[in-house]
């Protein structure tokens, strides 16, 4: 839906649920006496956009429910229960209370709180992305309605399933249709009409004309005009600052539309004063946002920058509250606000170009940066649904104060070009490259699909591109420095591809650099480790699976590999039937491991509930590892290594590289070795084997261990082709 993919949550909210709330009100807005008080409250924090108060509300709504016995007042408050987890962004737990209280109300024969649970149900289709299944639900609702004629209430609950109906219209490409429809709708409509519907009304237009291409037609910009006007005039009258601040918003949007923009920042100027006095962050970053952009094609970078920055600090102030959908036809944090984030970079990295002041650009640039961090780090969050994710006290370390012979690079993808930071020393350097986030992102997956082909060298030219655009540019820098370990925060597509491969045509970045990969340069542990054979580093855990289990292919090499680990660092062994999780569990609370090693199937994708590692009689999920392994539950010091040596993550899900990033920041583990694709059995065991053995010197680096493993097996005919060794990545610190 557009509203959502422009960051619009509370609109989107305002159009697809506030009038649902008329089953629970008269005409005149109070009680109906169909549902407990809580449905209403649950019903304001929906608005609001306040999930998590909104599902306990609704929690304790059901339970007084469920206690009068009452079955329409049930289905009501299963209702409201249902609507706040769909705030919430969870949808599968969503369905559940809406089926449930479809049934109770259409056998209890409550037509009027069955025709609300129609709408909820269109609702949900259309975020789960079934706008068919959406139109039959907004069309069943609107016949039921209107079969009640009951008052205002009724007639606004058929004429909010009505407009629901041409969203999803517009959704479905149906523009005619839809504009048809709205029209109709904004004709209709009788004067006492409540603001709700009419800001719903109006939202709706708004999101299809972003759906549509030339001039939106003029009935349907005096739909948004004439509806957005009467609400503020009535919302000014009685003090309705939150109705104001949408009425004004939506109002200043239509002008942007159509080139009035004086206009609209004349609008936004108003709707921000209405929208403090309302106290509503949720509504004021889309007014800041918006005022950015116009400022910015207005030439007044300064402005826009600062617009950006209330925006992006609005955001931060309910970013608990905003609700994320991942799976298809919903999109990610990243989706949704990714494009604010990533527009206040682009502003700052604009600025510091022109920068001539040396503390100033280093200033911007550091902004800039970290602009870019807090978007990976609710990524992250988002990712496994942990709101205490990357808030574990874990300070930011210049990569140039722990080793000078170290640099981070640090791509950043525009539109239109490719910002690179560099970190060396204690200086902060910007690059830029003249190639867009679309072109970059071909040619990684060009890239990627290359590498997994052992049988040809398709993945050469993708390979010395992006070495051109990723590496090229910087290495002057690199050399003068006399840098040896590159550590590289990948964006979006890179996270998918081992840089390792890079190729300058004479030979690989891994010939040249040791390389780490961090999620973000505040998301890794600082400082340096210990040799493993140390007696302040602990005792290292085996476990794995050679046989074939589940339905996955057997992995005979994994026996030597464990075989040959134990032998150079000892350790305890799980292997097929004695890889359990009970079994895991038990050694690792009764050991202080610091070295866990899984040689096991273990698949990430781009949900978090989707991604495990296999035992021999189940699947061990990501949040069970971190819990068996948390730093701080039943470890008093950080794990120094967590190796999973026979992964794959999701070619062409650029989320799905979050999960093995994620599980070692979750489990507090400083560092983490993991593969991103299947490898032939026999170049994994030998490849990690030299890893543990090169470590095991205690005189290079966990970064330089790993180099040196791959660069042993490209020089090995067997192994040569970045298929058998590129994918191994060493994530966190690389010391």
């Amino acid at each position: 839906m557009a509203a959502r993919r422009r960051g619009w949550f509370a609109a989107a909210l305002v159009a697809l649920t506030l009038i649902v709330a008329a089953p629970a009100r008269a005409t005149d807005g109070g009680p109906t006496g169909v549902g407990p008080a809580g449905v209403g409250a649950v019903e304001t924090l929906v608005l609001e956009g306040r999930a998590r108060e909104a599902v306990e509300v609704a929690r304790d709504a059901l339970a007084e429910a469920e206690a009068g016995g009452e079955p329409a007042a049930i289905a009501a408050a299963l209702g409201a229960l249902s609507k706040a987890w769909m705030l919430a962004g969870d949808r599968e737990t969503a369905d559940e209370p809406l089926t449930r209280a479809e049934t109770l109300a259409r056998n209890a024969g409550a037509d009027r709180v069955l025709a609300a649970l129609l709408v909820d149900r269109g609702n949900l289709a259309l975020l789960d992305g079934h706008p068919r299944a959406a139109l039959v639900a907004y069309r069943d609702a609107a016949a039921l309605a209107a079969t009640l004629a009951d008052g205002l209430g009724d007639a606004r609950l058929a004429a909010t399933a009505r407009v629901n109906r041409a969203r999803a219209l517009t959704t479905l490409g149906r523009a005619d249709e839809a504009t048809a429809a709205l029209i109709a709708e904004a004709t209709a409509l009788p004067p006492e009409a409540g603001r709700d519907l009419r800001l719903g009304l109006a939202r709706a237009s708004l999101d299809l004309m972003d759906e549509t291409t030339g001039p939106p037609p003029a009935p349907l910009q005096a739909v948004v005009y004439d509806q957005t006007q009467r609400v503020a005039e009535a919302a000014a009258a009685d003090g309705d600052q939150r109705a104001l601040t949408l009425a004004l918003g939506w109002l200043a949007e239509l002008y942007a539309h159509v080139g009035r923009e004086e206009d609209a920042l004349r609008l936004l100027d108003r709707a921000v004063f209405a929208g403090q006095q309302a106290q509503a962050p949720e509504l004021l970053y889309r007014q800041a946002w918006l005022q950015g952009r116009l400022l910015r094609s207005r030439g007044d970078l300064t402005g826009a920058t600062a617009a950006y920055r209330r925006a992006v600090a609005h955001v931060e102030a309910v970013r608990l509250d905003i609700p994320v959908e991942y799976r298809a036809g919903r999109s990610s944090f990243r989706a949704t606000l990714g494009p604010l984030y990533y527009g206040l970079a682009d502003l700052l990295l604009t600025l510091s170009a022109d920068e001539t002041g040396a503390e100033a650009r280093q200033t911007l640039l550091a902004e800039a940066r970290a602009t870019v961090e807090r978007l990976k780090a609710a990524e992250l969050r988002d990712y496994f649904s942990d709101p205490c994710l990357a808030q574990q006290g874990r300070r930011s370390v210049p990569v140039g104060a722990i080793s000078m012979q170290a640099a981070a690079l640090y791509p950043i993808l525009l539109p239109d070009r490719l910002e690179l930071l560099v970190s060396v020393g204690d200086t902060d350097h910007q690059v830029t490259v003249p190639v867009g986030a679309d072109a970059l992102t071909a040619t990684v997956r060009a890239f990627r699909a290359g590498l997994e082909t052992p049988t040809t060298r398709a993945y050469l030219d993708p390979a010395q591109t992006l070495h051109d655009w990723l590496i090229a540019p910087i290495e002057p820098l690199l050399d003068d420095a006399g840098v040896d370990t590159l550590v590289i925060v990948p964006d979006g597509p890179l996270r998918t591809v081992p840089l390792a491969a890079l190729h300058d045509g004479t030979g690989f970045l891994i010939e040249r650099y040791a390389i780490a990969t961090a999620p973000g340069l505040t998301l890794i542990e600082p400082g340096g480790g210990v040799p493993l054979r140390s007696a302040a580093v602990g005792r290292v855990l085996l476990a794995g699976l050679t046989e074939e289990v589940q339905g996955f292919p057997s992995l005979p090499s994994v026996a030597r590999e464990l075989e040959d680990i134990r032998d150079l660092l000892g350790g305890e062994v799980l292997q097929d039937e004695a890889f359990r999780e009970p079994a895991v569990e038990r050694e690792l609370r009764e050991t202080p491991f610091s070295v866990v090693h899984v040689a096991s199937h273990g698949e990430f994708s781009g949900e978090a509930d989707e991604s495990f590692l296999l035992t021999f009689d189940g699947r061990l999920t990501l949040d069970e590892l971190e819990t068996l392994i948390k730093y701080g539950q039943r470890r008093d010091r950080p794990l120094e290594l967590l190796t999973l040596s026979a992964c794959r993550t999701a070619a062409g899900d650029d989320r799905a590289p979050l999960g093995l990033a994620g599980v070692a920041i979750k489990s507090g583990a400083r560092s983490a070795l993991a593969s991103l694709w299947y490898v032939f059995d026999d170049a994994t065991a030998d490849l990690i084997v030299a890893f543990y053995r090169n470590l095991d010197t205690g005189s290079v680096t966990k970064a330089q261990a790993l180099q040196a493993a791959q660069r042993t097996l490209l020089a090995d005919r067997r192994y040569r082709h970045p298929s058998n060794w590129a994918p191994f990545i060493l994530i966190g610190n690389w010391l």
